[in-house]
C-alpha cells in the first residue's frame, strides 16, 4: 500500500539554508567577488601577479558611477584545498546567536580585506544575486546523487511530514467551506515572498527564516504575507481587507519539542481597517475572527473543545471595553483572561489571544492571534488597525473526531 506524504517546501539544495563552510567555499567566494569587481570596475582596476604566480592582487579604483572604493583584493590559489578537506557544517539559521556569530566572523576573517564591505554594502541587489547564483551553480555542479540522498535522509528542512495528508486535507477543506460564509477572501500564496517580509515590520530575526539567493525568502508566516496584500488593497481605497490563506511554512529556528518539524501548515486570517473610534473597529475585527474560529472548532472538536485565553496589552480600560463588546456579540465564546502571558508582548499590542484545545491530559495550543502594527507601517497610517490569527491544521487533524 502506497502512503502519501506531505513534502517540505524546500528540496535538498543550496536554497534551503544547509550550508557547508570550508576553505574551498572561501576560495570560491573570493574568486567570484574578484570577477565581479573586475566587471563592475569597467577597466578601472589593475591586476598584478606575484613572482610565484599564485597570488593575484586587484586594486579597484572605481566601483560604480556613484561611489568609489579603494580595495586591495588578494586571492592565493596555492592555498586552495582539495575537495576532501575538513568541513564545518552550519546547522541552521535558527541556532544560537553567539555560535553563529563566531562561525560567521571566522569566515569573514579568511576573506580578503574589504570583501565584507563590498558584499554587504557596495554591490547592488541585482549584482549580489548574480554573484550568489553563480556560486550556487558552481557548487551544485559538484554534488553527486549519493550526497543528495544523504541530505534528503538527514536534513530536517526537507524531510516529509509524518501526518496523513488525506486527513490533513479533510481539515483544510472543512476550514475553507466554513470560510465561504464570511467576508474573508482566500489567497493561494507563493512558496516565497520578498526578502525582509518578516524582519521589516515584524521584528523577526532573519536567521529564523530560510533566505534564498534571489532576494526572496521562503514563507515562514502567511500572516506577514497577507498583511502585505492587505496594505496594498487598503492603499487602493478598499474600505476594509479581510484575507485568508492555508500555507505550508518553513522555519529555520530550532524547536525544543522532539516531534516539532521545521515545516508545517498554518491556516491564517488577516484583517485591516481604519480606526473608527471608541474601540469599535478592534471589536468588529475580533468578533469576526473569534466567531469564525468558534464555529470551526465547535464543528471539528465539539462544543467543549477548549477556550480563547486573552491578554489585554496597554490600555486596560480599552481592553475591558473590547471584552464586553465581544461577550455581547458572542455570548457562547469561551473567553478567559490570561494576564500572566509574556510570549508575544511587544510583538502584539492592544490585545492577544491563544486558542487552547482540551485533551485527555493537558491543554494544547492550536492557535494564536492579536493586533499588530504591520499595515499601519506599510500604508503608512497610524489609524490603521490590523488583526491576525491562525490555527495549526495538523494539530487539529490529530484532535479531530473520527466522524
Amino acid at each position: 500500500m502506497h502512503r502519501r506524504r506531505r513534502l517540505s517546501p524546500c528540496s535538498s539544495s543550496l536554497v534551503h539554508g544547509y550550508a557547508t563552510i570550508d576553505n574551498e567555499l572561501v576560495w570560491e567566494v573570493a574568486t567570484h567577488v574578484r570577477r565581479f569587481l573586475l566587471r563592475l570596475s569597467k577597466g578601472c582596476c589593475i591586476g598584478t601577479p606575484t613572482s610565484d604566480g599564485n597570488c593575484f592582487t586587484v586594486q579597484v579604483v572605481k566601483h560604480s558611477q556613484k561611489s568609489g572604493i579603494d580595495l586591495p583584493f588578494v586571492v592565493d590559489e596555492s592555498a586552495r584545498p582539495t575537495p576532501r578537506s575538513l568541513r564545518t557544517e552550519l546547522q541552521s539559521p535558527g541556532m544560537a546567536t553567539s555560535p553563529r556569530s563566531a562561525v560567521t566572523e571566522r569566515v569573514w576573517s579568511r576573506l580578503p580585506e574589504g570583501c565584507r564591505q563590498v558584499l554587504e554594502d557596495e554591490l547592488s541587489p541585482t549584482d549580489l544575486q548574480s554573484l550568489l547564483l553563480s556560486l550556487a551553480h558552481t557548487r551544485s555542479g559538484r554534488i553527486r546523487p549519493a550526497e543528495v540522498l544523504r541530505r534528503w535522509k538527514s536534513d530536517r528542512f526537507v524531510r516529509p511530514a509524518t501526518i496523513d495528508p488525506g486527513r490533513l486535507s479533510e481539515v483544510e477543506n472543512r476550514l475553507w467551506r466554513r470560510l465561504r460564509d464570511t467576508p474573508f477572501e482566500g489567497l493561494a500564496l507563493s512558496p516565497v515572498t520578498s526578502l525582509g517580509t518578516c524582519t521589516s515590520v515584524g521584528g523577526v530575526d532573519q536567521n529564523r527564516i530560510v533566505s534564498t539567493v534571489r532576494s526572496s525568502e521562503v514563507v515562514s508566516d502567511p500572516c506577514n504575507v497577507l498583511a502585505l496584500e492587505a496594505a496594498l488593497r487598503r492603499r487602493s481605497n478598499n474600505d476594509q481587507a479581510h484575507l485568508a490563506s492555508c500555507h505550508r511554512v518553513l522555519r529555520a529556528q530550532q524547536f525544543v519539542e522532539s516531534d516539532a518539524f521545521a515545516h508545517f501548515v498554518i491556516f491564517a486570517l488577516v484583517s485591516s481597517a481604519r480606526d473608527s473610534g471608541s474601540a469599535r473597529t478592534e471589536a468588529e475585527l475580533l468578533i469576526m475572527h473569534l466567531g469564525f474560529w468558534q464555529q470551526v472548532l465547535d464543528e471539528l472538536l465539539g462544543p467543549t473543545w477548549g477556550r480563547f485565553a486573552y491578554t489585554l496589552i496597554g490600555d486596560q480600560s480599552k481592553g475591558h471595553q473590547l471584552v464586553d463588546m465581544i461577550r455581547s456579540e458572542l455570548p457562547a465564546a469561551p473567553l478567559t483572561a490570561y494576564p500572566e502571558r509574556t510570549q508575544g508582548i511587544g510583538y502584539y499590542h492592544t490585545a492577544a489571544f491563544k486558542i487552547l484545545a482540551n485533551t485527555e491530559t493537558v491543554e494544547l495550543e492550536i492557535g494564536d492571534g492579536g493586533f499588530v502594527g504591520w499595515t499601519a507601517e506599510l500604508i503608512p497610517d497610524a489609524k490603521e488597525r490590523c488583526l491576525t490569527s491562525c490555527v495549526a491544521p495538523e494539530r487539529l487533524a490529530g484532535l479531530m473526531r473520527e466522524n
